[in-house]
């Protein structure tokens, strides 16, 4: 596997690390996965840089980064959600 520069490795760990926070909740991360597949895609293709299950081309560094700030908005909005929102609000009425 080719060597892969620091700030492109940096890169796909921080990327990876959100879509590890995005996912926690199942359900908001489905409904945006729908609506945001090349973001997805992205994701998982810089997951799969880390683990080293791919050798990548430049372009694709140039991609995920592309994609870094809309997954970290929604990492963020959903920071700290559990998918048991809908579960409490049931139990408040």
């Amino acid at each position: 596997m080719a060597s892969i520069p620091k700030e492109s490795l940096g890169l796909c760990t921080r990327v990876n690390n959100l879509l590890t926070d995005a996912s926690k909740d199942h359900e908001s991360f489905s409904d945006f996965a729908v609506d945001n597949e090349d973001v997805i895609k992205y994701a998982f293709l810089a997951r799969a840089v880390i683990e080293g299950l791919i050798d990548p081309k430049p372009e694709l560094f140039e991609s995920i980064l592309g994609i870094e700030q809309e997954l970290r908005n929604f990492a963020e909005e959903n920071a700290g959600s559990d998918g048991d929102e809908d579960e409490d609000e049931e139990e408040e009425e």
